[in-house]
């Protein structure tokens, strides 16, 4: 009774607390206890028991996730812009941006292949989608390489870190890219940009799941 409502409700709360973790650094409490509550028949039967109308499950008994957003705590160093070059593939073929149909653009500097390696580094790290929920180490190492003001955002890296649109889809691919290598399923990556997207406000949800236009064409093809 209640297994298949108890698979599905964790379900979507792992997914949820990865999408807010990847992007914001922190877990919602209320998010970690729900997968906490949900992980197994046993768990979710006692909880079912205990839990009444009366109870408040975000002052429950069960600890919060961590705290505190790591793309607040500090900022990359701003470079000087290095140009722009079309990105290439192993097989020296070029990527075609299909919104102009002309080769999607990189930073000179920038080496897909070594950020790719970065993420085959983070693949097996402790994760919340391995049910690591207080020691998501690989959101960790995703964040620090991906959110706001980080060495990856190459839309704010350069110059004086206003948006440089040269690389804003060059941006996105490079997301797809790097979440693959570290072992996130397309969907996975696609919610977590997704629940970002909605959470900063972008007017631009026409993607999938709610990702702005250029999420939604860059990142599979990463």
């Amino acid at each position: 009774m209640f297994e298949k409502e108890r698979k599905e409700l964790h379900e979507k709360a792992v997914n949820l607390a990865f999408a807010f973790y990847l992007r914001k650094g922190r877990i919602l409490p209320i998010i970690n206890e729900v997968a906490a509550l949900t992980a197994s028949p046993d768990i979710f039967a006692k909880a079912l028991h205990k839990f009444n109308q009366n109870h408040d499950p975000v002052n429950g008994q069960f600890t919060s996730g961590a705290s505190g957003s790591a793309a607040d705590s500090n900022t990359s160093s701003r470079k000087k812009d290095p140009g722009a070059i079309p990105v290439k593939l192993s097989d020296d073929s070029t990527v075609i941006n299909p919104k102009t149909n002309q080769p999607l653009l990189m930073p000179a500097d920038v080496s897909l292949s070594n950020n790719a390696k970065t993420g085959e580094n983070m693949r097996f790290l402790p994760s919340v989608l391995t049910g690591d929920i207080m020691s998501p180490d690989k959101e960790r190492a995703m964040i620090d390489q991906l959110d706001t003001n980080r060495p990856m955002d190459y839309q704010r890296l350069y110059d004086d870190g206003k948006i440089n649109k040269t690389y804003i889809d060059f941006g996105n691919y490079n997301y797809g890219v790097v979440a693959a290598a570290a072992g996130y399923t397309l969907p996975q990556a696609m919610l977590a940009a997704a629940f970002h997207n909605r959470s900063v406000g972008n007017p631009d949800t026409s993607g999938t799941w709610g990702t702005d236009s250029s999420e939604s064409t860059f990142i599979p093809m990463g």
